[in-house]
């Protein structure tokens, strides 16, 4: 062969070994920038993760205080066990002043509801008319309230629509 056709040759050679490198540059440089978008990811995803946590748990924390307000009132508990046993014996239960005396604390509370429910978890009285008789029924974190006679937390789900519960047992 001759020079010329030797110097191109090599000219080629070196072409095809030198877009090979860059091409291997290319992906190694992509791979790494795919590798750190993922990791940077990951990271807000757990940074949104942590402070959904402590949303959630002051929230909870909110809405337990707000239903021990309710239920820590002696007043309270006592116009509402008077209302609901009849005012005398042979009368039925009051639940219509009930209902305004728990739409009178929801509102100023900022709850979404309130409802008082029986020992075998039947609604009682709510501020929500449109609640089924035994839409809590099915509640675990009232299951266990009952049993356990102590203050619970939990969710509610009914009719497409999550609310966090805080049980508060009374006398």
């Amino acid at each position: 062969m001759s020079r010329l056709a030797l110097s191109r040759r090599f000219l080629q050679v070196a072409a095809v070994v030198s877009l090979g490198v860059i091409g291997a540059g290319i992906a190694l440089l992509w791979d790494h920038d795919r590798r750190i978008t993922a990791a940077v990811s990951e990271d807000q995803l757990d940074s949104a993760r942590a402070a959904q946590r402590l949303v959630e748990a002051q929230t909870l924390q909110d809405l337990a205080l707000r239903a021990e307000l309710i239920a820590g009132n002696q007043a309270v508990v006592a116009y509402l066990s008077q209302a609901l046993e009849g005012g005398l014996p042979g009368m039925e239960s009051d639940t219509t002043s009930v209902v305004d005396l728990l739409e009178e604390r929801r509102v100023q509370l900022d709850l979404a509801l309130i409802a008082v429910v029986d020992g075998a978890g039947n609604l009682v009285a709510a501020t929500d008319p449109t609640l089924p008789q035994d839409a809590f029924a099915r509640a675990p974190a009232i299951a266990q309230a009952r049993a356990q006679q102590t203050a619970q937390q939990g969710l509610f789900q009914e009719r497409g629509r999550m609310l966090g519960l805080a049980i508060q047992p009374l006398a």
